[in-house]
């Protein structure tokens, strides 16, 4: 499998064509009686599949197994242990190998201690937000930086800029958990200016800030000068860090 896709840069005709491997591979097992779906993941788009790269095993019968397996929620590096329900027990799943090209799994069935609960839950990074208040009164976003900026030299604040994408998982995360949190939102009601732009959209920008990842969220003082950036998902302790030490820099 091939993927080739056309890049276009502002207004002029794409003239460059790319193409890649698929970075994906998925297909059926049965494991001791459960049917399950399993796939391959090439982490670093180089074309070979490692040790170095992520795996998924999951039942047949679980909800929208077809497209879950393929998700970063059930990914996991091949060190990691992978699970399947019986009516016993949950089956415990060793990684061995893959074939180069993906088209192959080894695993073992292994006797641990374990389940997938209790093996997932530290990576549960949203179980501290869950039992934060929430915010009554959504901080107010723009979408126009020149406007955002002009307001905030009027009324001396400063601007938070908030570079995301559509396809950002870490983003999405963050709206439904960070900026809706109660204290986070007190603060930027009693500081801050927010914008949030679309990097793919806003390319522009993006290039004049020098935006390499998204999320980026950048404080900049009334003044338009650069206090403080951060790259990457952030807690809401880890935002409210950020925003307490981009005030201090004013």
């Amino acid at each position: 499998m091939v993927n080739v896709w056309i890049v276009r840069e502002g207004d002029a005709a794409p003239d460059v064509l790319r193409y890649s491997v698929a970075s994906w591979r998925s297909g059926t097992v049965t494991v001791n009686g459960v049917d399950a779906l399993v796939a391959a993941m090439d982490g670093d788009n180089d074309g070979v599949f490692t040790n170095g790269d992520y795996w998924s095993v999951l039942a047949a019968s679980a909800p929208d197994a077809a497209k879950a397996v393929l998700s970063h929620t059930e990914a996991r590096p091949t060190s990691r242990l992978m699970f399947l329900p019986t009516a016993a027990r949950e089956l415990v799943l060793e990684f061995r190998s893959f074939s180069p090209d993906g088209r192959s799994i080894d695993f073992a069935v292994v006797d641990r201690p374990t389940t997938k609960a209790g093996d997932r839950a530290a990576d549960d990074f949203l179980a501290s937000e869950r039992s934060r208040p929430r915010a009554t009164t959504p901080f107010p976003w723009g979408h126009d930086f020149t406007a955002a900026r002009a307001q905030s030299k009027s009324a001396s604040r400063q601007l938070l800029i908030d570079f995301e994408a559509t396809w950002c998982g870490p983003c999405k995360s963050m709206d439904e958990w960070v900026w809706t949190d109660a204290e986070v939102a007190a603060r930027l009601q009693a500081g801050y200016v927010g914008v949030k732009l679309d990097g793919d959209v806003e390319k522009a920008l993006a290039k004049r800030f020098n935006v390499a990842g998204y999320p980026t969220m950048i404080a900049l003082d009334a003044s338009g000068n650069e206090a403080r950036r951060v790259v990457g998902y952030q807690s809401s302790s880890q935002m409210l860090a950020f925003l307490n030490a981009a005030r201090l820099k004013r």
